[in-house]
């Protein structure tokens, strides 16, 4: 059980860092250019969308 349950647990993991990483990247960028909710929105969504692509990339059948 705990085999069929590693890729689901690296999806959500990946999902998790990517969401992560980049928000505090655009909060950086943010802090820097005094433009806070915008570069900070953008790169959370953009985590967000990415995070959700690798995560159904992950979790949908393969076809062979």
């Amino acid at each position: 059980m705990l085999i069929k349950a590693i890729p689901i647990m690296s999806a959500s993991q990946s999902l998790f860092i990517s969401t992560l990483l980049l928000s505090a990247l655009g909060y950086y960028i943010d802090g820097n250019l005094n433009t806070f909710p915008y570069i900070f929105l953008m790169c959370l969504f953009l985590g967000l969308i990415i995070g959700f692509y690798q995560l159904a990339k992950k979790i949908s059948p393969k076809k062979k």
